[in-house]
């Protein structure tokens, strides 16, 4: 299905594609889909230095400190699978800006923002300094908190279900055995893995794919990452490290969203008994991604 293509083009701010960042997928994938429903949709790098909001000496430098950064951090990396141009300064001039929360302004300077809450509001950088008429999404519900100007519809999701690499082994040559464990947004207070348990942070999806297939437990500190249902999917004991203050409540009201994952040691044998529903359930969730994806158009095309 296909929406009418917007009067403005979207610009995404995004960071190069990062198969490890779950911030990185959602803004190269939120393009992806954009495209896919026909509309006119781009990426610009973030940190590259917009003509409309510099000029002449200003423009210059800045340009300058972007290839220079370029030079040492590699190209403008972009997932071959998905479909997203980068921008050129023109379209900037008729263009909706989409930002993720850790921005602040509008550096491309479009004049239109739309502010993606992919984390809660000064999570990462402790400011929250947004425009009065920027436009709100958040990705999840537990990200709405204290956010501005909220509207009604203002859920915005992008999944990429890699259903591709997590799964169930196609044959067992071994009994499972050992634990393995991420940190990545989590702040734990203390450790429930053991000493010899395997950190997955920083692996390819291959590698944790492997791992997933082929240990016991997997314990995750951050409670939102979708590796947490990857493990289950993959036949995995998921256990899921309750923060400090954080209920089961808090944590997802939804039910699909804890099939096959333990809040807590005393869930396991809940999580194992539904763990067969966790990657229908994501696939379900990359369906209404879409569908919110649909009403974000609509809604931004009434807004701007």
């Amino acid at each position: 299905m296909k929406n009418p293509p917007s009067k403005l083009d979207f610009v995404v701010y995004a960071p190069k594609f990062d198969e490890n960042s779950g911030g990185a997928i959602a803004l190269h994938r939120l393009c992806h889909i954009l495209r896919q429903l026909g509309q006119r949709a781009f990426l610009w790098p973030i940190s590259k230095p917009s003509p409309i909001k510099h000029s002449n000496l200003s423009l210059k430098l800045r340009e300058c400190h972007f290839l220079i950064n370029k030079f040492r951090n590699g190209e403008f990396y972009k997932n071959p699978g998905f479909d997203t141009p980068t921008a050129t300064p023109e379209t900037l001039l008729n263009a909706i800006a989409v930002y993720p929360e850790i921005i602040n302004g509008d550096p491309m300077g479009c004049g239109r923002c739309v502010r993606w809450f992919l984390h809660k509001p000064g999570f990462h950088t402790g400011r929250i300094e947004y425009g009065s008429g920027d436009l709100m999404f958040y990705y999840q519900d537990t990200f709405r908190s204290n956010v501005p100007n909220l509207i009604d519809g203002g859920l915005l999701q992008t999944l990429w279900v890699r259903d591709d690499i997590y799964h169930e082994p196609e044959t067992i040559r071994f009994p499972r055995s050992g634990e393995c464990h991420m940190i990545r947004k989590g702040a734990p207070t203390r450790n429930f893995h053991s000493e010899q348990s395997l950190k997955l942070d920083g692996l390819s999806h291959k590698e944790i794919a492997t791992a997933f297939q082929q240990r016991e437990i997997f314990y995750s500190y951050d409670p939102y990452t979708m590796y947490s249902s990857y493990a289950a999917a993959c036949g995995c004991d998921s256990i899921v490290v309750p923060p400090a203050g954080m209920s089961k409540r808090d944590w997802y009201q939804d039910e699909r969203k804890r099939f096959g994952i333990a809040f807590g040691m005393d869930e396991i044998s809940w999580a194992r008994a539904t763990r067969a529903k966790a990657l229908e359930s994501m696939r379900l969730e990359e369906k209404n991604a879409i569908d919110s994806t649909l009403r974000f158009i609509e809604i931004c095309n009434s807004y701007f």
